[in-house]
């Protein structure tokens, strides 16, 4: 009788133990989950923030006086946003992002780059000058998509 209770003192041990070592993994790789989610979260929260600023510009309203533009689109309350380099959430896309915000965060930059292009070639130089809506609409239509991204990834 006390050999039977002895075994099952034992049994019990060794799977409480083994119990012990399953919610030990679980949690370890819900904290790895956790992590991965924050990190994302940053970065794409850098790359929303140049979405943004470039949907503003998109959307400023310009007057002019005949001499001068002049800028009459409010300025958001607050101080100016502060971009993180594009490079660096490029690698940081790289590395961290689902395979879809890196495509949309790609698809911004190259409409971006282009949009750029124009701007310091193209244009008169006037602000008031709007983009030719072939670079300025698939700008919009990639901060659409990086939004959507970004969003469906943390879920």
């Amino acid at each position: 009788m006390a050999l039977a209770g002895i075994a099952a003192t034992l049994r019990t041990a060794a799977q409480g133990r083994k119990h012990a070592e399953h919610l030990a993994t679980e949690n370890h790789e819900h904290a790895d989950q956790d992590r991965l989610r924050h990190e994302r979260l940053k970065v794409y929260a850098s790359a929303l923030s140049h979405a943004v600023d470039q949907e503003r510009q998109l959307d400023t309203m310009w007057a002019s006086d005949g001499e001068r533009s002049i800028k009459i689109s409010p300025d958001p309350p607050g101080g100016p946003l502060t971009l993180a380099a594009r490079d660096e959430i490029t690698v940081q896309m790289r590395l961290l992002a689902d395979e879809e915000v890196e495509q949309a965060w790609q698809a911004f930059v190259t409409a971006w780059e282009a949009l750029q292009w124009w701007a310091e070639v193209g244009s008169s130089g006037d602000p008031s000058e709007d983009a030719p809506e072939h670079l300025s609409q698939p700008l919009r239509a990639a901060i659409a998509d990086l939004k959507d991204a970004c969003r469906a990834s943390l879920r």
